[in-house]
């Protein structure tokens, strides 16, 4: 049998030996990979948690803001000039009072046609306001003694046959008169197409526009 040179043998052996420490180094170097990677997965949590916070800022007016814009509502109907301007929206409208039905809102006039003067008016808003103008032949016009009644205003709802009128709004100065119903007018009885009664005097309804008279004077505002 043929035996091999001692030199072979020690060259198989270093060679064996080589070929081994060689795995051993491709195996540790894969276990570290995945070390590496790992170790980089805290650093990318971080910042994405701070996006959440930067979203929730939201900014709200401030309180100088706020009160700009209440001091322009409330100006609307008290720093006015002209007071034909700002008809009907001077009173809250309280439900205490009763209902505010369609079919009497207009201005009112106490005879059936209009002659050198108007008498006894009233105006009802839809807004639940109300003007009262006394007869302008209360006085006579030469009498200056004589001091006409005054203008009255306030807010007005209805309650079964009668009409609750709080002076002013003040809820507890209320003048309840009696209301008929508002009917048709004959057309040889008056040129206005209805008519109803207050207080046991006959009105009829001059126009269903209500922003129409100066409720300082009583007179027709500008452009009627």
């Amino acid at each position: 049998m043929f035996r091999k040179p001692p030199y072979l043998i020690l060259f198989t052996v270093l060679f064996l030996a080589f070929l081994t420490a060689c795995a051993i180094s491709s195996q540790v170097s894969g276990i570290d990979t995945p070390t590496s990677v790992q170790s980089q997965e805290p650093e990318v949590i971080p910042s994405l948690t701070i996006q959440p916070t930067e979203i929730a800022i939201v900014p709200t007016p401030t309180e100088e803001e706020t009160s700009v814009t209440e001091t322009e509502v409330i100006d609307l109907c008290t720093n006015i000039n002209n007071p034909c301007e700002c008809l009907g929206r001077k009173y809250e409208y309280a439900k205490e009072l009763g209902e505010i039905k369609e079919e009497y809102v207009g201005s009112w006039h106490a005879a059936a046609f209009v002659g050198s003067g108007y008498g006894e008016r009233f105006v009802f808003f839809s807004t639940g306001n109300f003007l009262y103008f006394p007869s302008q032949y209360e006085c006579d016009s030469g009498d200056t003694s004589c001091i006409p009644s005054p203008i009255e205003e306030g807010i007005w709802g209805i309650q079964d046959s009668q009409i609750n009128l709080a002076i002013e709004g003040d809820l507890r100065n209320i003048r309840s008169i009696l209301i008929g119903e508002v009917i048709d007018s004959p057309p040889d009885e008056s040129p206005y197409p209805y008519k109803t009664s207050f207080d046991g005097t006959n009105y009829w309804l001059l126009s269903k526009d209500t922003n129409m008279w100066n409720p300082d004077t009583g007179e027709l505002c500008d452009g009627y």
